[in-house]
């Protein structure tokens, strides 16, 4: 072999590994963007809980939202009060027994598949003093507040959730009432 052929052999080796490398680098680039796509468009569902009209009128709100980028496509949800599994039924059956007749109770029922916009949020449960039962009392905001007392302990919602660009699974699961209600109302 001369030494023409040797450099040009030479030469294709390296020009070979420089594919190579590169070949490399531009699968590890299109790996790293699908990531940094999926991380982007992350949803992520928080809560709230509405405290404004509960001494003057007698309601409460408690609500979820989705405060990322990307739709939440809920999976499985479930409410669980004192660490037991309730139904949709059970569960408004549960809180019209703690608070009686004079409130009325919206409590939502997702479907599979329901999903949340960026921004959307979602009234989960809403008991609010029914007018038609006669004037609010302060009877009836010492029963929401003791009802409000025994909910911070016992009351969870638990979701299962998605993005819509990757079939990873966030977990939801809150105790909100926790830290919402340890201030005096």
């Amino acid at each position: 072999m001369t030494s023409v052929e040797i450099y040009t052999l030479i030469t294709a080796v390296f020009a070979a590994l420089a594919a190579l490398f590169s070949a490399a680098a531009s699968i590890y680039q299109c790996y790293s963007n699908k990531l940094h796509q999926e991380a982007s468009v992350r949803p992520h569902i928080s809560d709230f809980l509405g405290l404004n009209n509960l001494a003057d009128k007698g309601e409460f709100t408690f609500k979820i939202a989705n405060k990322g980028i990307g739709t939440a496509l809920i999976e499985r949800y479930e409410f669980q009060w004192n660490g037991q599994k309730k139904t949709w039924t059970e569960t408004i059956e549960l809180i019209q027994s703690l608070i009686g007749n004079r409130f009325g109770i919206y409590l939502v029922e997702l479907g599979l598949g329901s999903a949340l916009s960026p921004h959307e949020e979602i009234i989960v449960l809403r008991i609010s003093h029914n007018v038609n039962k006669g004037k609010f009392s302060d009877d009836d905001l010492l029963v929401l507040t003791s009802f409000l007392d025994e909910a911070k302990h016992k009351f969870k919602l638990h979701i299962v959730y998605k993005s819509l660009l990757s079939d990873r699974k966030f977990k939801y699961q809150t105790t909100p009432l926790i830290s919402l209600l340890e201030r005096d109302v």
